[in-house]
Formats: structure tokens, sequence, C-alpha cells
């Protein structure tokens, strides 16, 4: 298991989207090379703020 799936899976026990669907949207972000190089250290604060905000860019990178 990716850190990022680790990290959402403590965050989000039982919401199984959170945990299959945003994990592999973020991890296809890290694995596009244009995440923060922060990124794990990010979402690894557990601020709510952070964690969105990656989502959201995620999103937008991928999407686009």
């Amino acid at each position: 298991m990716s850190r990022i799936k680790e990290i959402l899976a403590e965050r989000f026990p039982d919401n199984d989207y959170y945990k299959r669907d945003i994990a592999t949207l973020l991890c296809t972000f890290a694995a596009s090379g244009l995440a923060s190089p922060h990124l794990i250290e990010e979402l690894e604060t557990e601020e709510n703020g952070k964690l969105w905000a990656r989502v959201w860019e995620a999103m937008l990178t991928i999407i686009c």
C-alpha cells in the first residue's frame, strides 16, 4: 500500500470512496511529477485545508 493510501485509510477509515478514488487521484498526481515535492508531508499534517487543496490541484492537473 502506498503512503498516500495509508494516510487516507487512517484519516477516513469508514469511507471506501476516499480510500479508493481520492487515493487513486492523488497517487496519479504524485506520479505525474507535477505535485509538490512536499505532497506526502502535507497530507500527513492532518490539516483538512491542505488535503483538499492537494485534491483540487490533482483534479485540475489530471483532468486538464
